[in-house]
């Protein structure tokens, strides 16, 4: 296949939620058409992406998408490939890439390459295995080194799996507003330390890991206030640790924010607390902003922060780690700013411009 600009891509998203992955599908999408190529995005009706893209007047097709084995949803993919004359499927989620194959091996012109931003293993059901082995699927674009390892370990040719990281926007949050009336707000003494996080209330996201160390923290340093942004399933389980850990205001759960950039701007440094994690994408936007880093040594992380260099980089599920690496930081502030100035430099690489050319190239190698 010769790529052109007059290629047409389609982009396919199947969650309904608004995460990490949701906005790198996106960025994909909008700088290709940027760049003038013909991107075609589709996502659930309704869907956070839909608002999104909605909100941001970005172009966007919406089908209601089930599961795996959603026949209705298949066939209109189908459709769309066809009409469109859809020369690539980017399947942005595992189950996107069963709703996809059946277009493929209906339109033999067509190319399939998966993305993949988690840092476990493929599922052991057949289905799992057939869908990521098939010569029906014919690229994996893996967001880091360690989750390329985990597809070999997994037995998928070394060949066919590519690593491109995450990007990140690096002016996003320029025009956030000042955070001064969201201390108010949140009523945190004016010479408090503020600690934060961007993560899913979620098992892989490992809450329990840094309310445990914010209480070994709490313990020494009574001028810290931890701020958890975000929301998910395992809220009602966390506030409960939270109120045995005896936290109180001094760990706040602000759940879901539109606006991410005033909370970065609030923060002095970002942890981020993970037991698994595909690369880490909230550390890019935390670092874009020129803040110092904490994060655990799971997946792709240490891709992005370099023990010492621009972050300091701790092992997983290990409260007493985390929170001697957090005294430290929060003690030392000729560190914060050494670890911020690394942090932006290093961010450089993860940019959008660079990250979407690598996927250009990637489909031009298919």
């Amino acid at each position: 296949m010769v790529l052109t600009k007059k290629t047409t891509i389609l982009h396919i998203d199947t969650e309904k939620y608004w995460r990490g992955g949701q906005q790198q599908t996106v960025y994909l999408h909008q700088e290709l058409l940027r760049l003038g190529w013909h991107s075609i995005l589709l996502c659930p009706p309704a869907s956070k992406t839909q608002q999104h893209c909605a909100e941001k007047h970005i172009p966007v097709t919406t089908c209601k998408m089930r599961n795996d084995a959603d026949i209705i949803a298949a066939l209109k993919i189908s459709g769309i490939v066809k009409k469109e004359r859809v020369n690539i499927i980017v399947a942005h989620t595992a189950q996107a890439i069963s709703l996809a194959i059946p277009a493929v091996k209906r339109n033999k012109n067509c190319k399939l390459v998966a993305i993949r931003r988690v840092d476990f293993h493929v599922g052991k059901n057949a289905l799992s295995r057939w869908k990521y082995t098939t010569n029906l699927l014919d690229r994996i674009a893996a967001v880091s080194g360690a989750i390329k390892n985990i597809l070999i370990s997994d037995g998928i040719a070394q060949e066919k799996i590519s690593v491109i990281h995450d990007c990140i926007d690096l002016h996003k949050f320029t025009n956030s507003p000042s955070p001064d009336a969201l201390r108010v707000k949140l009523q945190i003494p004016e010479n408090n330390f503020i600690i934060g996080t961007v993560a899913a209330l979620a098992g892989h996201k490992d809450y329990p890991n840094l309310l445990q160390a914010a209480k070994i923290v709490l313990n020494l340093k009574r001028n810290i206030t931890f701020i958890a942004v975000g929301s998910g399933g395992d809220e009602q389980v966390l506030k409960e640790l939270h109120k045995e850990l005896n936290l109180a205001d001094s760990f706040k759960f602000v759940g879901f924010q539109e606006d991410v950039g005033q909370f970065l701007k609030l923060f002095d440094l970002f942890v981020l607390p993970s037991k698994t994690e595909g690369l880490g994408s909230s550390l890019l936007d935390a670092m874009a902003m020129g803040l110092p880093v904490i994060a655990t040594n799971a997946g792709g992380i240490p891709e992005i922060v370099e023990h010492n260099k621009n972050g300091l980089v701790v092992k997983k599920q290990n409260p007493q780690a985390l929170a001697e690496a957090i005294i430290k930081m929060a003690e030392d502030e000729d560190l914060r700013k050494k670890f911020a100035e690394e942090g932006l430099k290093r961010v450089e690489r993860f940019s959008v411009r660079n990250i979407v050319e690598q996927y250009i190239t990637l489909f031009k190698n298919l």
